[in-house]
């Protein structure tokens, strides 16, 4: 099926794109450790990662998620969209908009993957971030509903914490068992799907079969390990980039330990089964092992996954790759031992 993209011009496009906002050109040297096309797809984004100033006002931020929402849709909808043929529903459950995703040769079952895409909480949306939504809901066959949630700076971290808990209580309400739903999330979608976790226990509701986190932003005040000796080593993130994200998202810096903000903080005991995917070149590496040496305390089934030589959400940017292939496997086969 992936023999249905055209690489050529997928790497074409990928050299057009900007992906952060504010910080150093990047040009690192890559191990031979990894396979031929992630070098490729890898070496353009650090080979056109120029800096641009970061938002200042809400106009900047709105001027910036138009230009990326149209670049990622340019360079992801139709080489994913051709790969996998999905029928695509755009629908709203609890009054929010959400993308319904329907795997090519789906058969009817009530299980529903709930999938919050990424971008710092500040840019993208279901139709822009196709390259992690619906390979996934291919490989997994489950039927996939991505939330477009509001963005900051419009919105704020109640505003969006809010919407995620509104369309998990409307599943609930319309019949589908938690037994029967999935969490999954990528960077900043991660810690929403993480902090809709903490919202889930606070509310007393049953929790959904199974987190899916891939490099969950979990600590947005973090000066941790890998956010010191990874960044300049990342090609997707940017410190600066990060910290004018963080401040969209929670003006307040007081509030940036507040569990529903920083999900890490919070009580996590009540979490079900975690996958943790991640890439050993990505500034969040140390946010992904704080969160599974967190979790792990024997209560759940857990599984840090980490991929030599890959970047932050390698497996969105870089969906045809081979590791990201095998990191759709392994979400799999976790889901499948449940």
């Amino acid at each position: 099926m992936l023999k249905a993209i055209k690489t050529s011009l997928f790497l074409l496009g990928l050299s057009s794109i900007t992906l952060a906002e504010q910080g150093s050109v990047k040009n690192l040297e890559l191990p031979n450790s990894i396979s031929e096309a992630s070098k490729q797809a890898i070496s353009i984004v650090y080979q056109n990662n120029t800096p641009r100033p970061a938002p200042q006002n809400e106009a900047q931020w709105q001027q910036l998620q138009k230009r990326l929402e149209a670049q990622f849709q340019t360079l992801f909808k139709d080489a994913v969209l051709g790969a996998y043929q999905p029928t695509l529903k755009n629908r709203k459950v609890a009054g929010i908009p959400v993308l319904e995703i329907t795997p090519n040769n789906w058969q009817e079952n009530n299980k529903r993957l709930l999938y919050f895409h990424g971008g710092a909480y500040t840019r993208f949306s279901p139709m822009s971030t196709l390259s992690s939504s619906v390979p996934v809901a291919n490989d997994l066959n489950i039927k996939t509903l991505a939330v477009d949630y509001s963005l900051a700076p419009k919105a704020n971290y109640q505003q969006i914490n809010d919407e995620a808990l509104a369309v998990y209580k409307s599943l609930l309400e319309s019949g589908h068992q938690a037994s029967d739903i999935i969490l999954f999330g990528d960077s900043a979608g991660g810690g929403l799907a993480s902090t809709l976790s903490l919202r889930i226990a606070q509310e007393k509701l049953p929790q959904p079969a199974a987190l899916l986190l891939w490099s969950p932003w979990m600590d947005i005040a973090a000066k941790d390990d890998t956010m010191i000796t990874l960044m300049d080593a990342d090609p997707i993130l940017e410190r600066q980039d990060m910290e004018a994200a963080a401040l969209a998202f929670a003006p307040n810096k007081a509030e940036w330990q507040n569990p529903l903000v920083s999900p890490i903080y919070g009580d996590l005991s009540k979490f079900p089964a975690t996958l943790i995917q991640c890439g050993s070149r990505e500034a969040l590496l140390s946010q992904c092992i704080r969160l599974y040496q967190k979790l792990d305390d024997g209560h759940r089934k857990l599984k840090l996954d980490i991929y030599e030589g890959m970047p932050h959400v390698f497996q969105g940017f870089f969906f045809h790759i081979a590791e990201a292939v095998a990191a759709r496997q392994k979400m799999k086969r976790f889901i499948e031992s449940l």
